[in-house]
């Protein structure tokens, strides 16, 4: 446990100290502020364990400084923290804006910047004081971490250990895209408020309109209770993005206003239609945390037309192509999971601008393959495997400097793969020595094409490669044992880059840049593939999934499943943006056991999942070999389904490279979904051919690819809840 001094000690700073010596995490905890009342009125309600009369004093010894006090006085607290800490100390803040804190810290603490820990956590009301600490008031809520490239990972590790202790989601991102977010979010509806409670006070008949208030009213204005100083302050500290959203948002009533003074119906329908559809598509989002924990009720079937979101790979491939060209891109369909989202913040954190105001219709404004910029911090791909391996080849060649890091999850996927090769090419690339991420790359002079014979099948590793050849000097050229999926090749060629591709094996040029270019992206098979299975081995059912994604690299799934004896129809075939689609059809099946082809296994990879569910309602034994592949995914998939198979009662045998699976009856039982989102759609289907309930935890990767399960199951016929 740690000596911890906490600078200023109101409502956050009251209720971290009460928080951290309830759980234990502090071996003492001591504080200083302005008013000594309000620092007893701490010591009585358990919040600190005593507080002295400087700054210096409370920082004797302490381990973790934390700088709780107003932004408008964190630069001269740090000042002060900074002449008395000890190297071996770590200082974070809590405070709502990043950018203007992190300039004053560079600053004040010189060659101690790098033990300071940029900090904020989403957690607060409009109460201030010790007296209005709430000891779990950091519990579920989030906290955003926004090191630079200068912080030291221990630091940032052991912050991030501390909040997690304490119950809170840690999140990292950019400074930059913290203030952009907050002051969206937060401080532009603070100005608001404030704004339409003057407006109504102005009025004559206030206090009569005050009285009659509705509910709207009151709910918007509540925030307006927030202590105006320390709003001023905020709101000062990130003016530059708070005036840019202002100058927005009136163009906006403007827009309105005209569109009442008209009586033009069907622009303020539209207009509000836009917002209720992304205000929708947020409460999607914010049900991540619900849907940790899933319980699907046995039995049920599945009809009527499903609507599958966007192909992920795709739409990783269209932002990032449209961010490294030449003009702007408008890609239609893009999914808006996590995995899509954390590309997105990767680019604007290197000063692309990205609109997403329009999930329809996500705008690019690409900055050529020259135009990235090194970010500020670390950039944070969350559980995205695509972003990490592709955007390593980008920034071989970028000419920038960048770090890459991901969860829990992501942070042991091998990496090597993608780092060997690009260090052929002269790429200056190091990982950590379990060859996982973080992932450091430096600007490197000049990369250099190569050959290169992929040892393991991987479209992630042969797209990273041809990104970084298209830095390159010369030919680029790289070949596989069998096709992976071919993704970046059809999108490249839409861009306007020249390949020359002969069997399973893909050159081209370096130099070559690209065009921005309109792409629609097809629904994504690898969501689609949960509700086949669920149709196929339920009752009673009959399924339409239109314009699904029908690419030859990925449409295994549909083949093992037909040799299953799964009653599939596939029709209206077309292609869209270059990409082939399907309108697919799918009937209860009866299905049986097979070996599975190896030749499938690359364009079936991520399907796998929902191939083991089927093949445990199947009759007979299904074997699967030569899939080691599936070890390395976001979870190890042999291991973590094979799992739950035996809990609901399946015979499973596991081997190196694959598994045994002998269908038949299947009971209800846990699940243990590790996170990784396949597993838990897949186990949700399950409960159509159960016995009994099927309750899944650590469901909540489901967000990072199909962020609409939920709703569209449910809509379906799942009993999910």
């Amino acid at each position: 446990m740690k000596k911890i001094a906490i600078i200023g000690v109101g409502l956050i700073g009251a209720s971290l100290g009460m928080a951290l010596r309830r759980n234990g995490l502090a071996s003492e905890v001591i504080g200083f502020g302005r008013s000594s009342q309000n620092l007893e009125k701490a010591v009585e309600i358990g919040a600190i364990d005593r507080f002295e009369a400087t700054i210096r004093e409370a920082c004797v010894g302490a381990e973790i400084v934390v700088i709780a006090a107003s932004l408008g006085a964190t630069a001269s607290i740090l000042r002060e923290v900074g002449a008395y800490v000890t190297d071996g100390s770590i200082i974070t803040d809590v405070g709502s804006v990043k950018g203007s804190v992190v300039r004053d810290a560079r600053l004040i603490l010189g060659a101690k910047f790098d033990i300071f820990v940029p900090g904020h956590p989403i957690a607060g009301n409009e109460k201030s004081g010790a007296e209005a600490a709430i000891p779990d008031l950091f519990k579920d809520h989030k906290v955003i971490l926004t090191p630079t490239s200068d912080t030291r990972i221990e630091a940032v590790n052991q912050i991030e250990k501390l909040w997690t202790e304490l119950g809170s989601e840690v999140f990292k991102m950019s400074v930059e895209s913290h203030d952009r977010a907050l002051a969206m979010t937060s401080h532009l509806p603070h100005l608001l408020a404030y704004n339409v409670m003057n407006t109504l006070l102005r009025q004559d008949d206030s206090q009569l309109l005050l009285e009659f208030s509705a509910g709207g009213f009151r709910d918007f204005t509540r925030i307006a209770s927030s202590n105006p100083e320390l709003w001023a302050d905020i709101l000062l500290m990130n003016k530059e993005n708070i005036v840019k959203f202002c100058g927005e948002y009136k163009n906006s009533l403007n827009s309105l206003t005209l569109a009442l003074e008209a009586s033009d119906r069907q622009r303020i329908i539209e207009t509000f239609s836009s917002a209720k559809k992304a205000r929708d598509s947020q409460l999607i989002v914010d049900k991540k945390e619900i849907m940790k924990d899933l319980v699907v009720s046995r039995g049920g079937s599945l009809n009527g037309v499903v609507g599958i979101p966007g192909d992920k790979s795709i739409s990783h491939r269209a932002v990032m192509f449209g961010a490294i060209a030449d003009g702007l891109t408008r890609v239609r369909g893009c999914l808006m999971g996590e995995d899509v989202l954390a590309t997105i913040e990767a680019f604007r954190s290197m000063g692309v601008k990205i609109d997403t105001r329009n999930s329809d219709c996500v705008k690019i404004s690409g900055v050529g393959l020259r135009g990235l910029r090194s970010p500020t911090s670390s950039i944070n791909l969350g559980n995205s495997g695509t972003s990490m391996r592709l955007l390593a080849g980008i920034l071989s060649g970028a000419n920038i400097d960048a770090t890459l890091e991901g969860d829990s999850s992501l942070s042991v996927r091998p990496m090597g793969r993608i780092v060997y090769p690009l260090r052929q090419m002269g790429s200056n690339i190091q990982m950590s020595g379990n060859k996982t991420s973080p992932l450091r790359v430096k600007s490197a002079r000049t990369l250099n094409g190569i050959s290169y014979l992929v040892p393991v099948i991987s479209a992630q590793v042969k797209s990273g490669l041809l990104l970084a050849g298209l830095y390159a000097e010369g030919v680029t050229r790289i070949s596989e044992k069998g096709r992976s999926r071919d993704h970046s090749e059809r999108l490249l060629t839409k861009f306007g880059v020249k390949l020359d591709i002969n069997g399973n094996e893909v050159s081209l040029d370096g130099g070559q840049s690209l065009t921005g270019c309109d792409i629609t992206v097809p629904a994504d098979i690898s969501s689609a593939a949960f509700f086949m299975l669920g149709a196929a081995i339920s009752s009673d059912s009959e399924i339409l999934l239109p314009q699904v994604g029908f690419n030859e690299t990925r449409n295994g799934v549909v083949e093992i499943f037909r040799l299953m004896n799964a009653d599939i129809e596939v029709r209206d075939q077309n292609v869209s943006s270059g990409e082939p689609v399907a309108d697919i059809i799918v009937r209860t099946s009866n299905l049986s056991g097979v070996n599975i082809p190896q030749e499938l296994i690359p364009s079936a990879i991520d399907e796998f999942p929902a191939i083991f569910i089927a093949a445990a309602c199947a009759k007979g034994v299904t074997v699967l070999r030569g899939a080691e592949e599936l070890r390395h995914k976001e979870s190890d998939r042999i291991s973590v389904m094979a799992d739950g198979l035996r809990n609901l009662g399946v015979k499973v045998e596991t081997h190196t490279d694959g598994i045994s699976i002998t269908g038949g009856n299947m009971s209800g039982g846990l699940i243990d979904a590790h996170g990784d989102h396949r597993v838990a759609m897949a186990f949700a289907m399950a409960a159509l051919k159960a016995s009994g309930t099927v309750s899944i935890k650590n469901a909540e990767g489901i967000s990072t690819s199909f962020p609409t399960f939920f709703e569209v199951a449910k809509s379906a016929g799942l009993r999910i809840k």
